[in-house]
């Protein structure tokens, strides 16, 4: 992770990740599940693995950045 100064004229994401177990049993993991919250669009999405979070990032990205 690194932390710095971001320039207000550089365009950037903001997303806001949570991570829970899967599952509502004590003391039984089942996996992870994830979502992602794109803060500037409200936008909120839920993710089963990690890979297609992952996905859902770089493809952000390259949506956002190409504009």
């Amino acid at each position: 992770m690194s932390q710095g100064i971001i320039r207000a004229s550089r365009k950037t994401v903001t997303l806001v990740l949570r991570i829970w177990p899967e599952g509502m049993e004590p003391g039984v993991l089942g996996g992870l599940r994830y979502e992602a919250l794109h803060v500037q669009s409200g936008e909120v999405l839920y993710f089963r693995d990690a890979q297609a979070l992952a996905q859902y990032i770089k493809d952000l990205g390259a949506r956002i950045f190409a504009a």
